[in-house]
């Protein structure tokens, strides 16, 4: 989980340059290996369980018996610069502000059920004890009838979580012998064949249930009320509708075309300031310069020759613009 940022975010600024150096350091990487494989994701993606993408690369390695590993290295490290951290933790503040902002249901809006059964033959099953209860997260017991030929009874917890998005084991499985409505935690724990003996040992047991997961709940709440609050100013308000912007362009089937892009689009028009206009304005009439490398292939008797018939044949079909590196400096007037 994220370390603790003492309640200050990062600034824009910050986190723009972080980005930047970590796409030049791909960039890099990517030239020296002369392969893009493993850096199409975003960093930050991958950053979410390095250790097993770094295990997986190496098992395929081996598997296809190569024993070079400086391509992992590699990405180990710029998995874990300063860079990634940074990026790591405006990830982490930005899945808050989204949890936050779209008024995610919390333990009063909570009203999940429980049933057997399909159609007009379900039947609700009623709680019998509630596990656990705060302002993000609810835990209900309930005890239901399965099809096992001897263990026909099961314990199960079903709840619902604000902050499950954030926590690394969600306890929602499928295949089970209920079904829900409105709830995102639903695991199964102990069979029996008598009812009775399930709702003693729940009595008996109930402090042991769920616990590491419980924990870390508890642990992760503060943790989400100081982001929401180191995030609750105009400047992280413009990260998030960068990030919501972000999400319909390239995460949402037809996203632009949805009111909400446009919505978005608008009210970051509107945080821009009359500076950032003017250099985007600049910015768009601005002629750039590409480097295009490439090889001509061309016949004859001789080198000027086999030339003039490479030049012939690139100016009648250029085919497909393949590799391209865009210059540091603008063309001059």
């Amino acid at each position: 989980m994220l370390k603790d940022f003492e309640n200050k975010a990062p600034t824009r600024e910050q986190l723009l340059a972080a980005e930047k150096e970590l796409e030049l350091l791909k960039q890099q990487r990517n030239r020296e290996l002369k392969t893009n494989e493993g850096y199409e994701r975003e960093a930050v993606s991958a950053l979410r369980d390095a250790h097993y993408e770094i295990k997986t690369a190496i098992r395929r390695r081996q598997n296809e018996g190569q024993k070079d590993r400086k391509e992992i290295t590699d990405k180990f490290e710029i998995m874990m610069c300063p860079s990634t951290e940074l990026l790591e933790k405006k990830k982490f503040l930005l899945d808050c502000k989204h949890i936050h902002m779209n008024e995610f249901p919390g333990t009063s809006k909570i009203n999940f059920k429980v049933k057997t059964g399909y159609g007009e033959n379900a039947k609700e099953i009623k709680s019998i004890s509630t596990l656990y209860v705060d302002n993000y997260m609810r835990l209900e017991a309930y005890i239901v009838p399965n099809d096992k030929p001897k263990n026909r009874w099961t314990l199960a917890i079903v709840g619902n979580s604000k902050l499950i998005s954030l926590m690394k084991d969600k306890h929602n499985s499928y295949g089970h012998c209920f079904n829900t409505e409105d709830a995102n935690i639903e695991t199964e724990i102990k069979h029996d064949a008598e009812e009775l003996d399930l709702v003693n040992y729940y009595q008996n047991n109930r402090h042991k249930i769920l616990r590491d997961f419980i924990e870390e709940h508890q642990e992760l709440v503060p943790k989400y009320e100081a982001a929401v609050k180191a995030t609750d100013n105009p400047e992280w308000e413009r990260l998030y509708l960068e990030a919501e912007k972000k999400y319909y362009e390239t995460g949402y089937h037809r996203g632009t075309e949805q009111p909400e892009y446009a919505e978005i689009c608008k009210k970051l028009e509107a945080l821009k300031t009359p500076e950032e206009k003017e250099a985007e304005k600049e910015a768009a009439n601005r002629q750039k310069k590409f480097y295009f490398p490439m090889k001509l292939v061309g016949y004859g008797k001789d080198e000027e020759e086999a030339w003039g018939d490479a030049v012939e044949g690139f100016s009648s079909d250029p085919g497909i613009m393949d590799e391209f590196e865009e210059a540091d400096e603008d063309m001059e007037d």
